[in-house]
């Protein structure tokens, strides 16, 4: 009867281990925590303490997977609010609508976003804003005034801070130092 109690703990251990892999808990830790759980399972001397074990480890293996399951949620509220901004570049947006296209409110994913990625919502957008910028500065040739309104920056000056600032050069100059490496000619030795 003991044997016949410690191969069913055996089996649930070895099942729990199986199923938080397929909730997401990386293989080599499962396995290393089902070992654990082995061990101990070979120490026990009574039908009670194995049934204890096996559910103790089974409650383990669920808060583990439990967890890995609540952060990709919680990072899938990051992921929606910077799709949303890389969709939107164009338009104006504020933080409570990226939250609302989040699903989220505002001072949540305000913390989560921060957590995630190290920057608020809202430089992420301006970031990425200039990253946009700066495409369109290389291999455009609109004005700069032009490309400031269509990325929703207040007023080309506030454009030329902002593109300074995270680019360590004014718009003109990065269109400059751009177009040059961009327009000389291939040499092909052969």
């Amino acid at each position: 009867k003991f044997k016949h109690f410690e191969y069913i703990a055996c089996a649930g251990i070895t099942l729990y281990a199986r199923a938080a892999i397929e909730g997401g808990m990386d293989a080599l830790s499962a396995y290393a925590m089902s070992d654990i759980y082995m061990q101990s399972l070979e120490k026990c001397e009574r039908i009670t303490e194995m049934m204890e074990l096996s559910q103790e480890a089974f409650l383990e293996f669920a808060a583990r997977v439990r967890k890995i399951l609540d952060k990709k949620k919680r990072s899938s509220y990051v992921e929606k609010s910077k799709s949303f901004i890389a969709n939107h570049l164009n338009e104006p947006i504020s933080l409570n609508d990226v939250a609302k296209a989040a699903g989220v409110s505002r001072p949540y994913l305000s913390q989560r976003f921060l957590q995630e990625e190290g920057v608020g919502v809202m430089e992420y957008a301006r970031n990425k804003r200039i990253e946009a910028a700066a495409n369109m500065l290389r291999y455009s040739d609109e004005e700069l005034s032009t490309i400031a309104n269509y990325l929703c920056f207040n007023s080309q000056s506030h454009f030329g801070a902002a593109f300074k600032k995270k680019m360590g050069v004014t718009p003109l100059r990065y269109r400059e130092m751009h177009k040059l490496i961009d327009s000389q000619p291939i040499h092909r030795e052969g």
